[in-house]
């Protein structure tokens, strides 16, 4: 397991045990305790598990995407209810989340041979 300090989400307890593994290992000590317990807590927080739901909607998982769209449709409910004194509404709900990989695959080219042309010159 990589570690990695460069998540906000770190609390202090995570930080000072990532600490006491920085020591440990200059001391050429054991670890791994220290590691398992950091492991579980990783895998416990919160941007972990979106992490993780996140790539099963970026799989196609059927139930993680379900969810994804049942949330989406209670969001656009609000959306509308918020706006509606406004006398202000969308045509379209549509956002970064419906990209799909291809689209950004093929942005991503785009990009990379116009930086190519650009280097040319």
């Amino acid at each position: 397991m990589v570690f990695s300090r460069s998540a906000a989400s770190l609390s202090g307890y995570h930080r000072a045990k990532l600490d006491e593994i920085e020591q440990l290992k200059k001391s050429n000590q054991s670890s791994a305790h220290l590691e398992a317990e950091v492991d579980k807590l990783q895998a416990e927080c919160v941007d972990e598990q979106a992490r993780r739901y996140f790539k099963r909607v970026c799989d196609g998982d059927t139930d993680a995407l379900a969810l994804w769209k049942r949330f989406r449709d209670l969001s656009i409910v609000k959306y509308k209810e918020t706006f509606a004194p406004l006398n202000f509404d969308y045509d379209e709900y549509w956002g970064e989340s419906q990209v799909s990989n291809e689209s950004m695959e093929r942005a991503c080219e785009t990009c990379n041979r116009r930086d190519s042309l650009r280097s040319l010159k």
